[in-house]
């Protein structure tokens, strides 16, 4: 799900974990410890914009924020595809932190402090189930009390 169901839309949900997101740049870039300005004018790995336009719109104003504006040269379906184009040194992107472990030698993970974006988890469930399964689930996420979606 990219975007939280609508208030009427008969689901609950609650924000249940964050992830920081990372710059990831081939090794060849050069940069050590690259700033907003150093990002401006590079090539840039996207997901697919059809497939998730907020996910885009907030790559974009994250970038128009932190001062530059990513040349998008290649869309992907996903992290992994992005990757696999950053370690054939076609350009950067950013990834979740949790695919660290599985970064390739040749590709450099770092944060970008200006940049300030996140992945964030949300469980969602509906107003009115009531079958056990869902009452543990939600137990073992200390997800109590619930919140309705915005």
């Amino acid at each position: 799900m990219h975007t939280l169901p609508h208030d009427d839309a008969g689901f609950l949900h609650k924000k249940s974990a964050t992830e920081p997101v990372l710059l990831a740049m081939p090794a060849s870039s050069a940069l050590t410890a690259p700033v907003p300005a150093d990002l401006h004018g590079r090539a840039w790995i996207a997901d697919q914009e059809n497939l998730n336009p907020a996910a885009r719109a907030r790559l974009l104003a994250a970038c128009q924020r932190a001062g530059f504006q990513p040349d998008i040269r290649f869309e992907v379906n996903g992290p992994l595809a992005a990757l696999a184009c950053v370690e054939a040194g076609l350009g950067f992107t950013l990834i979740q932190q949790s695919l660290a472990r599985i970064i390739p030698d040749n590709v450099i993970l770092l944060p970008v402090p200006e940049l300030a974006l996140e992945i964030v988890l949300y469980a969602v469930w509906r107003r009115q189930d009531a079958r056990p399964l869902t009452a543990r689930f939600l137990q073992q996420l200390s997800l109590t009390p619930a919140v309705a979606p915005r």
